[in-house]
């Protein structure tokens, strides 16, 4: 299964709220019968279009905050709540579109998504990240990628970082068959095969659930990863060194 990652439905929720805004200011301000004090009229059209929408958080949990640069009533939560709702509505929308159409070898979904309130008058719109997102976000000069978890055929397999560079070899020279490709291809299936502990077969069935899509790892949105914390991969490397 593959989900879009927060960070990108952030991304994405923020650039279409002001469209939002932009419409429903449009809707109330062409409804001036409508309301039975023009000054309380006019006051929520310029509070409405005073909103401020930016992403906060961390680069694996990232938020979308909608909060009224002009604050006055009690009905502010709500309405900010609502902008949120409506432009992340249109993301959802057009990303649905966009995936159904190609015909893909995997499943996909979107994080659960939730809006609670944020100070006196905004809204904030988060997204349930997957355990352990953060050390996914390491940096070359800063350390290794963390171990990954995979179920293939009914059993898990644990991949460290060389398994993994391995496993998207394997992805990248599969399709490709000129000589030197199909050494390459042959080379680490073999060696990955070797630190797996299965046959060739398997370990080609492994790597396309690690790399569906053949451009590397995304340990956010392929939900066929289980990104193990510090503490389990030194026990299991621990485990591994004394077998």
């Amino acid at each position: 299964m593959f989900a879009d990652n927060n960070a990108l439905l952030a991304a994405r929720t923020m650039l279409a709220a002001p469209g939002v805004v932009r419409r429903r200011v449009e809707l109330e301000d062409a409804d001036v019968d409508g309301w039975g004090d023009h000054d309380a009229h006019r006051r929520f059209i310029d509070q409405m279009a005073s909103i401020h929408i930016r992403v906060e958080g961390d680069p694996w949990n990232r938020s979308v905050v909608a909060e009224p640069g002009i604050t006055f009533g009690n009905y502010w939560k709500g309405t900010a709540a609502e902008i949120l709702d409506r432009a992340y509505d249109e993301v959802v929308t057009g990303l649905a579109g966009r995936w159904q159409a190609p015909v893909r070898p995997w499943e996909f979904r979107l994080p659960t998504a939730q809006i609670e309130n944020h100070g006196s008058h905004g809204a904030r719109l988060t997204w349930q990240t997957k355990p352990n997102i953060e050390r996914a976000h390491w940096k070359l000069w800063q350390g290794r990628a963390p171990m990954v978890a995979v179920v293939v055929d009914g059993r898990t397999h644990y991949l460290g970082w060389d398994a993994q560079n391995l496993a998207v070899t394997v992805a990248n020279r599969y399709s490709d068959r000129h000589d030197y490709s199909h050494r390459v291809y042959a080379q680490a299936l073999r060696l990955l095969a070797g630190q797996l502990g299965v046959d060739p077969e398997t370990a080609q069935r492994i790597t396309n659930v690690v790399v569906p899509d053949r451009c590397g790892i995304d340990y956010d949105r392929n939900e066929a990863l289980r990104i193990l914390s510090a503490a389990e991969e030194t026990q299991r490397r621990a485990g591994r060194v004394a077998a």
